[in-house]
């Protein structure tokens, strides 16, 4: 991290903005630089800005525990660490910015402002503004105060605290490292040098330690989870299932037998039904057909009135048109006689018309010379009135430009009076505040000396205060420090009572760790794993030479079965084939008999007349047949083709059965043959998994180990038995050894809990004695600053009593209050300003408005006379246009001539367009007449021919009836029925007989089937016992299945046991052994908060500072070394004037420290890995308490350190730094409080 550019306005007494560029000219070339000025100048603003831009604090606001509160300008109390403190007096706004190059190497500008209220200097202080921008490409990363302030810190790598201690030794802060506590030393370290990785990582140990533990105890619950079956209960299980299953084969083969007996019954009784069903069906259509031989007849007649469409259709157009014709010609009677009267009407409205049009066209013609004169008139009276308007607009203009002048006027007369007024209220003010001729001329340096003794007022106030509040503190902190003594004693003696413990339970703890229980019963449980695993394969392998016979066994009866269905198939295609060669011969023939039996045939033999040729066949011979040998004949044929069908069907059906049991069959024996090679491996693997596994357990110290693959189960209980009673003996140690681990891990807890609050209040201690010993320091340096501001109040009161005389005022009356009354005295000087300046500008604005004026009141006087003149003007010409008006009333009766012409030449052009239009409606009317006439006699012609037509159709019509032999009413009813309800009843009638022919062929097959299955007989088991034998056997065939289901789940129960022990105890060593190494490395190493090996880490990396810091005191300070004491990371200093005397570092003098202090900040700077520390350095004050030996020395010492790259800044008042530090920034005091910074290349 390298400071690149420092900026700022109004911080402190750094009133005009400044920009301290070090990466550029001069500071960036010479690397070193002084920042030099005269006490109180500000030099140390300039880091105030930087650490406020950074981090929004700064070193001299940083007082922790402080209450003290200052009110602000406006009244409100704020705490002395309040930032905005900073915030120059009198000023609205101030900021401050830093532009830094971070550890990742981009560049950023940090910003901090502060502002008050409507940007007054009397306004309320608002909050603080924050932000950081990227500087590549201007983006602002953060705004909120505590966002930006982390965002700094991860930028930087360093804490606000930290950034103090390494980057900026700000003024008071110089020894901060060398004073710092403990904890807060340690902290340093981890972050500047990177050893914060040592605490997670002991962090991180104890962690994996615990959850190795974790995992260890995890797998051995498990382990106890699972109860496996004994082998004597697996040979049980065998046993129980392979009789169950011969029971389901014996029971399977007597259900097989029942349902074929009842199969009989069941078969007979159907086809007993069946029939029964046929014969309800023959006698059901034998009625239906019966029932619509009154359809017959009405079909009949209805096809023989077809024959009479034609006739009837003439007689309907006959009627219609006569219809039609009457009312035609009775419509264009009752319009001619309509339009007649019409035509009148137009005629006298024509003649009315007429006489209107030829009365307004004589009164048009008169009104010509009134309109002409009228016209005259009316244009001399709009000249008239235009005249008379723009002479009243004249006036209006001429009164308003004289009343703008008045008002001018008058307003330079008021403001003139005003300015008058105002000179001389504002000499009386000033004359009104006593000495206001002092204030004017010398007030800049009355002020300044004001400020510098108020400042040195409150300077001694505060340090008296600080010391009051100091020795308090001490008091406390010295009975705190006691306490953390006597605390600390108390757990010297926990601590040695648990070493105690400790030493009492090692023995017999050594004693069962050597004799490994937990490795020996994991190696006992994997014997009885293995032992089970062993008898497990044997089981398998019987199983597997069950499943090997059982599929030989299917594999034979599916063979029969095929042969017996392909036998069957073979049958059954034969009789397929005869019965399809039956159907098709009759086809044709059972065609033929029902088209010659059908209705149509019967009506066209109805229809055939001796002589007259046959519509189908055109013979002209017609032999007489008899319907019913037709109809015999259609219905054998009937017949013998229903059998051919039902005898194709059952063939069908066979073929399909027999299909499907040869299927099945072939199925069964691809099956069994695919599975027979996988049998066969499956036994050919297991023999040999038996044979590995005997090779496995032939190191095992078992007796009478069992060799044969298929040994029964009795031969693995006795070595079962002898390695379950080795287990409670080792299991018992193991308890034993687990409980003295548990209590040893809880008396190192208990331990490691007390040292580290021994630690704790050993930091406590060590750092309450520093505090005790800085605060006699700054008790003493409280005092040195009381007397110094007493002094400046001295030396100030004689210079201000002058003129503080002359103003009514003593410098004792700033002694209470300063700064309130000196905010009082300044609103005095700044009114008294304000005031001399309010009357020289009112003279010189009254001056320049008397040329104003004069002008003003000769403009006024002017308008005045142009006004008058306008309004004579204005009359003459309105009494003209009034003579005229007068003259045009009377004509016309007033009426403007454009709308009284206008009006009289519309009602003429309206009474032309009426007599047109009527004369037109009269030609029209007299048109319509002519045509409606011919439409009439026309009309009475088309009447006359279909009366004749009419009366021809109806003779035709009846002499057709009467050859039908139907009468005509019957006949227009048969018309009218609806084509679809004709078809419903033919379609009825021949379902019905179709029906009666279907009915019959059903009964006599199914009376066929029932004479078959009465031959076959039933069989000699009555239904009832048949029906209880198969509920006894269902019953008993469920009671099998769920025994056997119930042996199955608890044999895959145990499957699954052992699947879930199957490398188990694998496991469980491996966790064993992994959780045995992390508590070695979390014995060493590990603690739950990181302690333990981030001291050793800090311990390391504090004694590598030490020893680079002598390095650099070996030049500054010869006299002393630096050591690490024996813990705590405490340090002190060796006197080798001394013959190497050790003593506490709180006890060097001010400028030895300073020297060490500026060693270990050299050191540090040298030994950040992340760029923290490396660009740039920050020195305020502290070079006073040296000789001039000394600082020579550590002037050498920062140029080396400036010689290797880095950018160094030095603040003092020490002559001899500034002759040696040619590149200077001097802080220039420029009155009013405020200084003036300035490059000086000396």
């Amino acid at each position: 991290m390298q400071i690149l550019t420092i900026r700022g306005e109004n911080i402190a007494s750094l009133a005009k903005p400044f920009e301290i560029q070090l990466d550029e000219g001069p500071l960036a070339s010479a690397g070193f630089f002084a920042i030099t000025g005269e006490t109180g100048a500000g030099k140390s603003s300039l880091l105030d800005a930087m650490c406020l831009a950074l981090y929004g604090d700064c070193p001299r606001l940083s007082g922790s525990g402080t209450r003290e509160a200052v009110d602000d300008i406006d009244g409100t109390a704020l705490r002395a660490t309040d930032a905005r403190m900073v915030l120059r007096r009198g000023a609205a706004r101030g900021m401050a910015e830093v532009r830094f190059r971070a550890v990742d190497g981009q560049i950023y500008t940090a910003g901090w402002a502060a502002r008050r209220a409507r940007d007054r200097i009397d306004g309320r202080l608002q909050a603080v503004d924050r932000s950081l921008i990227r500087d590549s490409d201007g983006a602002v990363l953060e705004s909120q105060l505590s966002r930006v302030n982390d965002r700094v810190t991860e930028l930087t790598g360093l804490t606000y605290d930290e950034f103090r201690r390494t980057v900026l030794l700000a003024q008071g802060d110089f020894d901060a490292f060398l004073s710092a506590q403990t904890g807060e030393r340690a902290a340093i370290l981890e972050k500047v040098t990177g050893t914060q990785i040592y605490r997670d990582i002991s962090r991180r140990i104890y962690d994996r330690n615990a959850a190795a533990q974790t995992a260890l105890t995890t797998l051995e619950t498990r382990h106890g989870e699972h109860r496996l079956l004994t082998p004597q209960e697996r040979e049980v299980l065998s046993h129980d299932t392979e009789t169950l299953r011969q029971d389901q084969t014996h029971v399977a083969t007597d259900m097989t037998q029942v349902a074929a007996d009842l199969a009989c019954y069941t078969a007979q009784d159907a086809a007993r039904m069946a029939h029964e069903r046929a014969q309800a069906r023959v006698i059901q259509a034998k009625a239906t057909v019966d029932g619509l031989a009154d359809q017959q007849t009405w079909l009949a007649e209805w096809d023989r009135a077809q024959t009479l469409r034609g006739e009837l259709r003439e007689d309907h157009a006959a009627k219609t048109a006569l219809q039609e014709a009457t009312q035609a010609y009775a419509s264009q009677a009752a319009s001619h006689n309509r339009q007649h009267e019409t035509q009148q009407a137009m005629a006298e409205q024509a003649r009315i018309a007429q006489l209107r049009l030829d009365q307004l066209e004589e009164q048009f013609k008169a009104l010509g010379p009134d309109w002409t004169k009228a016209e005259q008139l009316d244009s001399q009276l709009s000249v008239a009135n235009d005249e008379v308007l723009r002479a009243k607009n004249d006036v209006a203009q001429c009164k308003l430009t004289a009343q703008k002048s008045q008002g001018a006027l008058n307003t330079l007369e008021a403001e003139n009076s005003e300015l008058d007024n105002t000179v001389r209220r504002a000499r009386q003010n000033l004359h009104s505040i006593p000495g206001y001729d002092v204030l004017l001329s010398t007030w800049n340096t009355l002020e300044d000396r004001l400020t510098t003794r108020i400042d040195a007022i409150d300077r001694r106030d505060h340090a008296m205060k600080q010391r009051t509040t100091l020795l308090a503190d001490n008091d406390t902190q010295s009975r705190a420090r006691d306490q953390a003594q006597k605390e600390v004693e108390d757990i010297k003696q926990r601590r040695e009572g648990f070493r105690r413990q400790l030493a009492r339970q090692q023995p017999e703890r050594l004693r069962l760790q050597a004799s490994a229980p937990a490795q020996a019963l994991a190696a006992l449980t994997q014997q009885m794993m293995d032992l089970r695993s062993l008898k497990q394969t044997v089981d398998q392998l019987r199983a597997a030479d069950r499943d090997l016979a059982d599929s030989t066994q299917r594999q034979t009866a599916a063979q029969q079965a095929r042969a017996a269905a392909e036998a069957d198939h073979q049958r059954q295609t034969t009789a397929f084939n005869r019965s399809e060669h039956q159907i098709e011969a009759l086809t044709q023939p059972v065609a033929s008999a029902d088209a010659a039996v059908s209705q149509e045939a019967d009506r066209l033999r109805q229809h055939l007349h001796p002589g007259a040729p046959c519509p189908v066949c055109h013979a002209t011979d017609h032999p007489v047949q008899d319907d019913t040998a037709l109809s015999r004949l259609a219905q054998e044929l009937r017949d013998k083709m229903q059998a051919a069908k039902t005898a194709q069907n059952m063939a069908q059906n066979a073929l399909h059965d027999a299909h499907a049991r040869c299927q099945e069959a072939a199925t069964i024996l691809s099956r069994e043959q695919a599975l027979l090679p996988e049998l066969k491996a499956k036994i050919t693997a297991l023999e040999q998994e038996h044979a590995d596994q005997i090779e496995q357990l032939r190191g095992v110290a078992l007796s009478d180990l069992p060799r044969d693959p298929r040994v029964p189960d009795a031969a693995f209980t006795a070595l079962f038995a002898a390695l379950q009673h080795r287990r409670p003996a080792l299991e018992a140690d193991l308890d034993l050894l687990n409980q003295l681990d548990a209590a040893h891990h809880e008396l190192n807890a208990k331990n490691d809990t007390a040292a580290a609050r021994q630690a704790e209040l050993a930091d406590q201690i060590t750092s309450l004695t520093a505090k005790l010993a800085e605060y006699e320091a700054q008790a003493d340096t409280l005092a040195r600053d009381r007397d110094t501001a007493e002094r400046d109040i001295q030396a100030q009161t004689p210079r201000l009593t002058p003129d503080l005389k002359a103003l009514g005022l003593t410098p004792q009356a700033f002694d209470a209050d300063g700064t309130a009354h000196l905010d009082a005295l300044r609103k005095t000087a700044r009114k008294a300003v304000h005031l001399q300046r309010e009357i020289t500008q009112t003279e010189q604005a009254r001056t320049d408005l008397l040329p104003q004026l004069s002008q003003a009141r000769s403009n006024a006087q002017t308008l005045a006379e142009q006004v008058h003149q306008a309004q004579e003007l204005r009359d003459a010409r309105a009494a003209a246009r009034d003579d005229v008006r007068d003259q045009r009333t009377v004509l016309l009766d007033g009426e403007a001539t454009g709308p009284h012409r206008t009006r009289h030449n519309e009602a003429r052009k309206t009474a032309q367009s009426e007599n047109a239009q009527a004369q037109k409606n009269h030609a029209q009317a007299q048109a319509d007449l002519a045509q409606l006439a011919g439409g009439l006699t026309a009309a009475q012609t088309t009447l006359t021919r279909s009366t004749k037509r009419q009366t021809d159709a109806a003779a035709a019509l009846s002499h057709a009836c009467s050859g039908a032999g139907l009468e005509l009413a019957n006949v227009l009813a048969l018309h009218s029925i609806d084509a679809d309800v004709v078809t419903s009843r033919r379609n009825a009638l021949k379902a019905a007989e179709s029906e009666y022919v279907a009915a019959r062929g059903a009964q006599d097959e199914r009376q066929q089937e029932l004479t078959a299955l009465q031959d076959a007989g039933l069989p000699q088991i009555p239904r009832d016992d048949l029906i209880t034998r198969k509920a006894e056997l269902e019953q008993h065939a469920a009671d099998l299945n769920q025994k056997l289901g119930r042996l199955t789940e608890r044999r895959e129960a145990d499957e699954h046991a052992r699947k879930a022990l199957s490398g188990l105890e694998e496991q469980i060593d491996a966790a064993r052994k992994l959780a045995d190494t992390w508590t070695a490395i979390n014995d060493s190493i590990g603690s739950a908060r990181g302690d333990r090996f981030a001291q050793i880490a800090q311990a390391v990396t504090l004694s590598m500072l030490v020893e680079r810091a002598n390095l650099h005191l070996d030049q500054l300070k010869p006299r002393y070394q630096l050591a690490v004491a024996d813990q705590d990371l405490a340090l002190h200093v060796i006197d080798r004037d001394m013959a190497g005397d050790i003593r506490p570092s709180r006890l060097l003098s001010g400028g030895e420290r300073f020297l060490v202090s500026l060693s270990l900040a050299l050191a540090l700077s040298g030994m950040g890995t992340r760029g923290a520390l490396a660009g740039t350095l920050f020195i305020d004050e502290g070079f006073g308490s040296l000789d001039a030996e000394s600082l020579d020395l550590a002037i050498d010492a920062l140029e080396r350190l400036q010689a290797q790259g880095r950018t160094i800044g030095v603040i003092s008042h020490v002559q001899a730094m500034k002759d040696r530090i040619p590149v200077q920034l001097q802080v220039t005091k420029s009155g009013g409080g405020a200084s003036e910074i300035a490059l000086r290349i000396v």
